[in-house]
């Protein structure tokens, strides 16, 4: 936020966000409402800063002053009528078309804005639960998550069960209190910010292992939850493991029907392909911080730099025209396809190439820098951190079987365990 600018949100009864005038909603001036929100409200990217996210405290820094800066940001979003643009009015949002959020994308993509923290929530849980929630999970978990008051993580990945997510073994089970929770989530980005967590467990052993999960709504603040911290080789700590040792859920916990759970992940799963490709509010291009520190350096003669700056750009072209489907897709109710898919792998690729052309052009540089020295410690950074880009939101593995099962019609790969118990499997188990 601006210096200055104080913009405290507190958990409170959240009241309607202000409403866009009819005459503010179509293109110019719809335009003009987002600039200037956003002028007032946030900081334009500067022209000399690799904007990535990058910090030398780790590409996925999650430190307590960025918390409260996103916190403030999306507080002051919502109260101006400007989050949640394609959400239903009754649940905080605008009702607007996918035009207005891409037009929202168009202006925000200049200036420092960031959905880290909060993203898992709105790219994700929010999507979640207005397609299997309850009304009173909607009416009561909708308005603070897009308000940001409330910061959400997912509780899907378990040791055992990474690629595999129906192989999940963390058990939840009914007695007369509800239900009670046992098992080990990993992985788990912003946990230790997050107020709650939408959390995949095993609820039936006795059936196929798709057909045995349920989805639930828990607190991260229950007695029994514990988070670690992992930390990652770029410095950052931004992923955790979470314990859960007899924590207590009550039934209204449930989202979706009880072992009905796969049909809901599948929904968590599809828009965070979306959003981990990029396909979210203020993405900007993944090469253009490279092109500006290209210019800043006087240009490259390396004619093979020259060539991969070309392909890189390319295909960032092509990544933003498929971000841009599959969000229409999604802000139009309809169920986002295989090319959710093909924009994550795409992105998983370009971030790779991008990273490793910094460090081409930076040359010496980014190997040896002076500690203040932020573009190369950042360019440093972002090179560790670019291997993770393969597994975070599905394996690059996992989205080519999807792409050649569901696109190509290739045969599904051979699975020992199908159709068999659950509990005949143990912790054993193939892709999906």
């Amino acid at each position: 936020m601006h210096p200055g600018f104080q913009y405290t949100p507190a958990v409170v009864v959240i009241g309607e966000p202000s409403r866009l005038a009819a005459d503010v909603v179509d293109g110019d001036a719809f335009r003009e409402r987002v600039l200037a929100f956003l002028e007032a409200h946030v900081p334009r990217k500067e022209a000399n800063a690799d904007d990535e996210g990058i910090s030398p405290g780790g590409i996925h820094d999650s430190s307590p002053e960025l918390v409260a800066r996103v916190r403030a940001y999306q507080a002051a979003l919502y109260d101006h009528g400007l989050a949640g643009l394609t959400w239903p009015p009754e649940y905080g949002g605008q009702g607007l078309g996918a035009r207005h959020q891409q037009i929202f994308n168009e202006v925000a993509s200049e200036f420092d804005v960031t959905t880290r923290i909060v993203g898992i929530g709105l790219g994700m849980v929010g999507p979640t639960l207005l397609g299997h929630g309850t009304e009173d999970q909607r009416r009561r978990y909708l308005r603070p998550l897009l308000r940001g008051d409330e910061i959400w993580c997912q509780l899907f990945s378990e040791p055992g069960a990474g690629s595999d997510i129906a192989a999940v073994q963390a058990r939840a089970i009914r007695d007369e209190d509800g239900w009670l929770v046992n098992g080990q989530k990993v992985w788990s980005s912003v946990a230790h910010h997050a107020d709650f967590g939408l959390l995949l467990a095993r609820t039936n052993v006795d059936v196929p292992k798709h057909a045995g999960l349920s989805m639930f709504v828990m607190p991260m603040d229950a007695p029994g939850v514990e988070v670690r911290p992992l930390r990652q080789m770029d410095g950052g700590a931004n992923f955790n493991e979470v314990f859960l040792v007899d924590v207590r859920l009550t039934d209204d916990a449930v989202v979706g029907a009880v072992d009905d759970g796969w049909s809901v992940a599948r929904t968590t799963l599809s828009n965070e392909r979306v959003a981990v490709s990029g396909g979210r509010q203020g993405n900007g291009s993944l090469t253009d911080p490279l092109l500006r520190l290209v210019r800043q350096l006087g240009g490259v003669a390396d004619p093979v730099i020259r060539q991969e700056l070309a392909a890189v750009y390319t295909t960032d072209r092509i990544l933003r025209l498929l971000q841009a489907r599959a969000q229409v897709a999604r802000e139009s109710g309809r169920a986002v396809g295989p090319e959710g898919s093909v924009a994550k792998l795409l992105n998983t690729q370009l971030q790779k190439r991008v990273a490793a052309a910094r460090t081409r052009v930076l040359g010496a540089r980014a190997v040896a820098f002076d500690s203040d020295d932020v573009v190369a410690s950042g360019a440093a950074c972002a090179l560790l951190a670019s291997p993770a880009a393969s597994i975070a939101g599905g394996t690059d593995e996992v989205q080519r079987n999807i792409l050649a099962e569901r696109m190509l019609g290739l045969p599904r790969e051979p699975a020992v365990d199908r159709g068999r118990p659950f509990r005949l499997n143990g912790a054993t188990g193939t892709q999906r």
